[in-house]
């Protein structure tokens, strides 16, 4: 019988749960499609079948029956929206912010917090407990504990604890009568409190704090106990920016107005209290469509305190709005986003199918790009442009449009520049300048954002802006980097921030993206923080930053203002430089283009004027008058934001990072239009003369500012120092080929303010000669490399392959794991499993389940009573990367020299590097190369003669031969030890196809090198920091090559390993891998010398490596490889994920580092709390 009524119950359910699971899929809203299907059901319940065919008639037209009987016996047809309609509408006001929280309305909305209670603090469960953020009105004697909560109360009286969001409840009151608690508001059925008002002890307060924390973040309220008057209930509608209008109103009864009595007319509520909430939903800052709103009036004429807002609302019900109410309702709703489809015929299911085919061609489109050579981002960047451009001028016929793309043009560029098939050659079309990408190839991270840039042109600091702090997440926290040695005497914590605020006054906030949003100015008042201009008390401002580094990290910095006559080009707007440079030998860096950048705010009327005028110094360029904007460049650039963005953040964000303290920008009702206007700079003389701007999607000339009746002509005076500086820059670092520098000329003179490695794709001016043959080489290079039949199959199953990577990782493993440690852990395991290491069958098996390879057993004495202290091989690979976005700054060798600039004495010296440009090749100098020496092949061969060795490295990306040793001895040159002539020499490092770096070659200290002569070998040491802050050596281990390892002291390759003493530098214990076991090897096995002893200058290199480590503070887990010499050491290499050492065992502290790492990444993914449930997943703890 059970069974059965189970069944009857689950086929009474189910045409509910099939008709909201369609119109989720149609589009509703969860909460809109359960309140439709609602209706239906009611009606089939109430009217059954015997009036079916009316029942289909009315919900297929949208409405119940009796609205729908209603709508048809009205001899006047309302304007009355359906009820499917109204549903399908929601939610009317998704991105109105201050419709999301209690605490953005009060800081957004002016005048609101006279008629709201005073929000004292918020409280949420956090996994430590309780958490408390106070506010600004919270007693400053009081701390963000439970305790100091219940005395809060006591202080207080009556305090209302609410859910931070509005429309989720009013929450309960508690009280203090003097003697005991007294929770009001809580259910019968709550085990906390069994009876409503009943007296409640400590811990029965506490208790149900932390029940309505764990439901949702709350907000404690200052209870305003005059407040006595009648609850109303009021239903407002506003349409666009015109003032609200009250539509409809019920009296409330009950406790805090929780029941309605009747539908009053307009007339029956209060007058004054109607005008009143009219006037404050009537502001700019306060808009909205459709909400209901409750309200106590209050003493006095007109005045209110607002219970709570509602925006998702039922549909009126009959009688509750006359005609004028629904007219309102409707025009307030009518253009709200909404469902296109509700039809269950072919029509819609043949669109959808179409939509998804479309989406599948574009993912193909873009797939076959990345074959022709085009990066993931450029190819679908170039598929987005074709699909807009189709979008934008659907007028023109496709063929042409085709020919167009083909082409790798957009039609309004070609309607603009005239560009016909006899001069395309003379232009850089969109595609080809996406193929072109990346122009600076792996160098372009140096100016990712504002951090990397001021840490590669370090020595050019004060021609940047000056930034303080850097914000970052870190193990789901906030962690604060200074930048400045002003920032570390402050700290490195939110007291800090506010102690160098007071110092500095004003700082602007802004992503270390360059090309993030605009800044926000922060500043400190001694009591509370405030962000253009509205305030935040500390912890509030703490709770902003940590929400906010979840999607983008953050810098302080000290912003320049423009000055100087440019200045007078415009009305309040911006103004600047944006010179884009071009470097192609790595030896000649000069202005590609230049242009004067001014951004302004010009009114309608002056925009319409403009363009209807004949004035003599206005035209328009190219004759096209369809719209269009051509290639979106601001588009591109947005694009490339997010991508900038989304490397900062740890973990995707889901709902629980909505913010409840400050809402997403708003785009403000402007009656005037943003205009950027452009005019070209003669990179000789400085001089430019008549501007260019898009104005309604057509390219314009003009002579003058239309609202300043400045002419935009002159001559820049600053110039020939802005060129000289440029030039410097480029010539330090010379890998970068193709850059575009925004400057702002200031009272301290031109200072950078923006960099990018994808200069702005220009759609006011074509490029000039000189910057179309530079990028024409280029983009003939790449397809030379990339668009032959067995280049095109290679990338192409390459491609194909690192997609499979990804989805096997995905379907496999739990989030979080590198992609390609996917394939290595089967392969490792796989490996381990054939190999005769001593370990019994059943012990293997038992090790992988837990996520060790099986000679970890024996290595570390590892049982099921103690696996649980270790780190496993699984857990260590899944860890990977500790450093998130700034581990780009150890992926080549070059990049360090720049990072770790102020340690160059412990860098291998750099002198030169080759380059590719027409055809042959060039020798670049570089920051080593000693003074005296030229820029000829020849030079190498006198540098290898002076030096003695010298170290030939292929550069990343290079196709040269291979690593060569130069030697100069006995009046000859070798390579590799063998001899050579200059003539051979200078072929090799000549050839164009070869990349070589010329560096300086690491002689080892005589007691290493005596072990084994033939390879650098070098000290592992490993660096952590646990607090993010302190560094600490984890490990250290010394690497000796061998016959089997050749040049290289890796131990994988057959290199020795040799155990170090942390503290003393004493050495030995010496090992190697025989077959996946480790064995002891006191003697090298070639040179028979015993490897014993003490690390010569251990505790200055010690030293200088833990301030190397401190130096960089936004990296945290480092491995150092120490080539210990004559009177120091050289760093041949920073490792930015130390592998696992396969022969050294992890100390118990750097386990310990590793254990905790591992705790706030499952934090970070809620695996703590939900594990992985994966084919192969986290062994459990």
């Amino acid at each position: 019988m059970e069974q059965m009524e189970r069944v009857r119950t689950l086929a009474r359910r189910a045409p509910r749960v099939v008709g909201r699971r369609f119109l989720r899929r149609q589009g509703f809203s969860e909460t809109a499609a359960d309140e439709w299907v609602g209706t239906i059901a009611r009606d089939w319940k109430q009217h059954g079948f015997t009036r079916a065919a009316d029942l289909v008639r009315a919900h297929g037209s949208g409405d119940s029956l009796p609205a729908h009987e209603l709508r048809s016996a009205q001899n006047t047809p309302v304007a009355r929206i359906s009820e499917r309609d109204f549903y399908a509408r929601q939610p009317f006001d998704a991105r109105r912010s201050w419709l999301r929280s209690r605490i953005i309305a009060d800081r957004v909305v002016p005048g609101i917090t006279a008629s709201t209670p005073t929000i004292l603090c918020t409280i949420s469960r956090g996994r430590e407990g309780l958490e408390v953020v106070r506010l600004r009105a919270y007693p400053a004697d009081l701390g963000p504990t439970g305790t100091d909560l219940l005395e809060l109360v006591r202080r207080e009286k009556s305090v209302r604890v609410a859910p931070v969001q509005w429309g989720a409840g009013d929450g309960v009151v508690l009280a203090w009568d003097g003697e005991s608690f007294r929770i009001e508001g809580a259910d019968a059925s709550d085990s906390v409190a069994a009876t409503d008002g009943a007296p409640a002890s400590d811990s029965a307060v506490l208790a149900r704090l932390d029940e309505l924390a764990a439901e949702r973040r709350c907000v404690v309220l200052r209870e305003r106990t005059a407040d006595t008057g009648d609850v109303f209930r009021l239903l407002a509608a506003r349409e666009g920016l015109a003032p609200a209008r009250v539509i409809a109103a019920e009296r409330r009864r009950g406790k805090r107005g929780a029941k309605a009595t009747r539908a009053e007319r307009r007339s029956d509520v209060p007058a004054a209290l109607v005008s009143g909430v009219e006037r404050l939903l009537s502001q700019d800052e306060s808009r909205f469509r459709l909400l209901s709103i409750d309200v106590r009036a209050r003493r006095g004429d007109g005045d209110f305190t607002i219970l709570d807002i509602v925006t998702k609302l039922p549909y009126p019900r009959a009688g509750m709005l006359d005609d004028d109410g629904w007219a309102r309702l409707t025009a307030a709703i009518e253009d709200a986003s909404a469902v296109r489809e509700y039809s269950l015929g072919m029509g819609a299911t043949v669109r959808r199918a179409r939509t998804r085919m479309h989406r599948l061609k574009r993912k193909v489109h873009a797939f076959q790009l990345r074959s022709t050579g085009f990066s993931r981002r450029m190819a679908h960047l170039w598929v987005k442009q074709i699909n807009n451009d189709n979008r934008r001028n659907a007028d023109l016929p496709s063929h042409v449009r085709a020919r167009h793309h083909r082409s790798g043009f957009v039609s309004t560029t070609v309607s603009r520049f005239g560009i016909t098939p006899e001069n395309a050659g003379e232009f850089i079309s969109t595609r080809d300048y996406l193929l072109a990408e990346p122009l600076n190839e792996t160098y372009g991270k140096w100016v990712r954002d504002r951090v990397s840039s001021l840490t590669v042109f370090e020595p050019f600091a004060d021609r940047f802006e000056t930034m303080h702090y850097q914000v970052m997440q870190r193990d789901g926290g906030l962690h604060i980097v200074p930048l400045t040695a002003e920032a570390r005497e402050c700290g490195t914590d939110i007291a800090g921030l506010a102690a160098l605020l007071a110092r500095t006054g004003p700082l602007a906030m802004a992503s270390a993206a360059w090309s993030g949003r605009r800044p926000r100015m922060v500043a400190h008042t001694g009591e509370s923080f405030t962000i253009d201009g509205k305030e935040y008390s500390d912890d509030e401002f703490d709770a902003l930053l940590t929400q906010r580094v979840r999607g983008q990290f953050f810098v302080l910095y000290e912003p320049v203002e423009p000055a100087g006559p440019l200045t007078e080009l415009v009305d309040g707007g911006d103004v600047h430089l944006q010179v884009t440079m071009m470097n192609p030998g790595g030896g000649d860096p000069q202005v590609a283009e230049a242009f004067v950048v001014a951004t302004d705010s010009v009114d309608a009327p002056q925009i319409r004027r403009l363009v209807e005028s004949d004035d003599a110094g206005l035209r328009m360029i190219g004759g096209d008058e369809r719209r269009g904007n051509g290639v979106d460049t601001e588009e591109i650039d947005a694009y490339l934001s997010r991508l900038e963005h989304r490397a900062d953040a740890e973990v995707r964000s889901d709902a629980t990072a909505e913010s409840w303290v400050e809402g997403d920008e708003e785009t403000a009702v402007q009656a005037s239009a943003r205009l950027r206007f452009e005019s070209r700079i003669d990179a000789d003389t400085g001089d430019f003369d008549g501007a260019r701007a898009v104005i309604g999607g057509q390219l314009w000339c003009l002579e003058k500012h239309p609202g300043t009746e400045q002419r935009f002509a002159g001559r820049i005076a600053e110039w020939q120092s802005v060129r000289s500086l440029l030039v410097d820059l480029c010539a330090f670092a010379p890998q970068l080929k193709f850059v575009q520098f925004t400057v702002t000329l200031s009272a301290r003179g031109p200072v950078i303010t923006n960099v990018s490695a994808t200069p702005r794709y220009n759609k006011e001016f074509p490029y000039l000669p000189a910057t179309v043959e530079f990028l024409r080489e280029h983009i003939e290079k790449k397809r030379q490399r990339t668009h032959t039949l067995q280049a095109r199959v290679r990338r192409w199953l390459h491609n194909a392959k690192l997609r499979l990577r990804r989805s096997f990782a995905r379907a496999l493993y739990p989030e979080g794991l590198v992609p390609y440690q996917s394939v290595r852990w089967l392969e490792d395991m796989a490996r381990d499993l054939i190999q005769r290491n001593g370990v019994p069958l059943k012990t293997k098996i038992w090790a992988y389940r837990n996520g060790f390879l099986s000679y970890r057993i024996p290595q570390y004495g590892i049982t099921p009573e103690n696996r649980t202290q270790f780190i496993s091989d699984f857990e260590y690979r899944w860890l990977r990367h500790i450093n998130k976005k700034y581990k780009y700054w150890l992926e080549d060798k070059i990049s360090i020299k720049y990072v770790a600039a102020e340690f160059n004495e412990f860098l291998p010296g750099y002198y030169y590097y080759t380059s590719q440009r027409g055809g042959r090749a060039h020798l670049i100098p570089m920051m080593d190369r000693p003074e005296g020496y030229g820029e000829t092949f020849d030079e190498v061969l006198r540098l290898a003669r002076d030096k003695g060795v010298l170290a030939l490295k292929p550069d990343e990306g290079s196709h040269g031969d291979g690593f060569y040793r130069l030697g100069y001895e006995d009046g000859g040159y070798t390579l590799n030890g063998e001899a050579a002539t200059g003539e051979q020499v200078l072929d090799i490092i000549s050839d164009p196809q070869n990349r070589y770096l010329i560096t300086e070659f690491i002689v080892m200290h005589p007691t290493l090198a005596e072990i084994y002569p033939q390879s650098v070998n070098t000290v592992r040491m490993t660096v952590f920091k646990k607090d993010g802050v302190t560094p600490q050596i984890g490990n250290a281990y010394l690497r000796v090559g061998s016959s089997a390892s050749g040049y290289v002291d890796n131990t994988a390759a057959g290199g020795l390993l040799v155990e170090v003493d942390i503290e003393s530098g004493r050495y030995g214990n010496a090992q190697a891998l025989d077959g996946g076991r480790v064995v002891p090897c006191p003697r090298h096995p070639d040179t028979g010398v015993l490897m014993e002893g003490v690390m010569p200058n251990w505790e200055f290199a010690k030293q200088k490596v833990l301030e190397m480590a401190e130096s960089i503070p936004q990296l945290e887990y480092l491995g150092f490889d120490l080539a210990m010499t004559e009177d120091s050491f050289k760093l041949p290499e920073i490792n930015r994920f130390p592998d696992f050492p396969r022969i050294d065992k992890l100390t118990p502290e750097i386990i310990d580092y590793l254990l905790y790492k591992l705790e706030k990444k499952k934090r970070l993914f809620g695996y703590d709390v939900n594990p992985p449930r994966k084919l192969i997943s986290l062994p459990k703890r």
